[in-house]
């Protein structure tokens, strides 16, 4: 009988959609982070952590790194729209809308959590900078692909 190996990897991708006052105004990629890819290991063989079901928005500057756990400079956290994320085939949704003065500052990054403080870290993405005054809106649409 001969020896026939199968090689398969899964892989993440993310991408995330960044509007003020209702304007895109940036789409990027994004870092999947070590402890994100053991979050979503753990999904598969117990489920016992809780979903990702925050955004949050920061003020720091240091690029994402693999063995992020944290934004650099967390400026606020909000549960997404619906609750949890919404699924089609292979990319889960995550959407989040901040009203005015939710987020004032001049935001650089934003991080995917399962937790509404502290909690796993799935993603972290350096965006803009973005400033954000009292009456500005804005909202982020993060994809997460599972590629074919």
């Amino acid at each position: 009988m001969a020896n026939t190996q199968i090689k398969e990897g899964l892989c993440l991708r993310g991408s995330v959609s960044i509007f003020k006052n209702g304007e895109l105004v940036q789409e990027k990629g994004n870092l999947i982070v070590n402890v994100g890819r053991d979050y979503v290991a753990s999904r598969i063989t117990d489920g016992s952590s809780p979903i990702m079901g925050w955004i949050a928005v920061g003020t720091g500057a240091a690029a994402p790194a693999s063995g992020d756990t944290a934004l650099g400079n967390e400026l606020t956290r909000k549960a997404l729209n619906t609750g949890s994320p919404s699924r089609v085939a292979n990319i889960v949704t995550f959407e989040v809308n901040y009203t005015a003065g939710e987020a004032v500052g001049v935001l650089t990054e934003a991080g995917l959590f399962n937790a509404a403080a502290a909690g796993d870290m799935l993603s972290h993405v350096q965006v803009g900078p973005f400033t954000m005054g009292a009456s500005d809106t804005f909202a982020i649409v993060w994809n997460i692909e599972f590629p074919y």
